[in-house]
C-alpha cells in the first residue's frame, strides 16, 4: 500500500484550507447579495427612499462583519487561533463601526446592549478586552443621552435569549462528544438532532423572529441579527480547522510544491 508523503499531506492540507476560505468568500458574497435584496424588498414595501434601502443593506452587512469580528477576537484570546495584534485591530474597527451604528439607530443600540449583557454574563470573551468596547459603548450612550430611548423590554428579552443560546451551545457541545464514536440508535437519534440544533444557537434567532412577527421588532433588525449570527458561525467553522497563520504557511507550501 502506498503511504502519502509529508509533501503530499501538506499539499492536500493547503488545498483543503483553500477550499475552506473560498467557502467563506462565497458565504460573504451571498450575504452581501441577500442584504441588498432583503433591504430593497423590505423598504420598498414601506415606500421609503433609496437612501433608506441602502442603509438597510449596509446595516445587515455591518452586523455580518461584527459577527465575524466577534468570533475572531474570541478565538484569538480563548483558543490562540489568530494573532492577538490582529484581534486588537479588529476590536478597534468593530467598536468604531458599532458606535457609528449606535449613533444612527436606537434599535441597533438596543441590540448591542443586549449582546454586551449576554457576553458579559457568559464570560466567553477575554474580560479585559471586552471592557474596552463596553466602556466606549456606554460612554457614547450617556453622551448622546439615549439611555431613556432604548427599547428596554426588548433588551431584556434579547439578552436572555442570547444568554440561553451560549449556555445551550456549551451544553450541547459537551453532550455531543458522547456520540462522537458510533452511531446513535432509537431515541438517541432524536436527542442528537436536538443537541445539534441547540449547538448552532437557534434560540435567539427564533425568539427574535417571534418578536418580529408580532411587530414588536422591525423585520430588518431580525435580518441584521441573523447576519451577525451567520458571520459568527461561518468563521467558527473556518477557525476550527486552522488559524490564519497556519493557513498562510500551508498555502505557501502548496505553491512551493507545485
Amino acid at each position: 500500500m502506498l503511504t502519502p508523503t509529508s509533501d503530499d499531506a501538506r499539499v492536500a492540507s493547503g488545498r483543503r484550507l483553500s477550499r475552506d476560505w473560498s467557502t467563506f468568500a462565497l458565504a460573504t458574497i451571498f450575504l452581501v447579495t441577500a442584504a441588498f435584496a432583503i433591504a430593497f424588498g423590505y423598504l420598498q414595501e414601506y415606500k421609503l427612499s433609496p437612501f433608506a434601502s441602502l442603509y438597510g443593506a449596509c446595516l445587515i452587512i455591518s452586523f455580518y462583519i461584527i459577527g465575524v469580528g466577534l468570533k475572531f477576537v474570541d478565538d484569538a484570546y480563548d483558543r490562540n487561533r489568530f494573532s492577538k495584534k490582529a484581534a486588537h485591530l479588529v476590536l478597534v474597527g468593530g467598536t468604531l463601526l458599532g458606535v457609528t451604528l449606535t449613533w444612527l439607530d436606537i434599535w441597533v443600540a438596543s441590540i448591542f446592549l443586549a449582546l454586551l449583557i449576554a457576553v458579559a454574563l457568559t464570560g466567553k470573551v477575554n474580560q479585559r478586552l471586552f471592557l474596552i468596547p463596553a466602556l466606549v459603548f456606554f460612554f457614547f450612550l450617556f453622551a448622546l443621552g439615549d439611555l431613556y430611548q432604548l427599547h428596554w423590554a426588548f433588551v431584556v428579552v434579547a439578552a436572555t435569549a442570547a444568554l440561553a443560546d451560549e449556555l445551550g451551545s456549551e451544553f450541547a457541545k459537551r453532550h455531543l462528544e458522547k456520540f462522537a464514536e458510533g452511531s446513535p440508535k432509537g431515541w438517541e437519534k432524536a436527542r442528537v438532532v436536538a443537541l445539534r440544533i441547540l449547538r448552532n444557537r437557534f434560540i435567539a434567532v427564533c425568539v427574535l423572529l417571534v418578536l418580529a412577527m408580532v411587530k414588536w421588532l422591525p423585520f430588518l433588525y431580525w435580518f441584521a441579527w441573523l447576519a451577525l449570527d451567520f458571520g459568527y458561525t461561518v468563521l467558527e467553522a473556518i477557525s476550527s480547522r486552522m488559524s490564519s497563520r497556519e493557513l498562510l504557511q500551508a498555502l505557501v507550501e502548496l505553491v512551493a510544491a507545485k
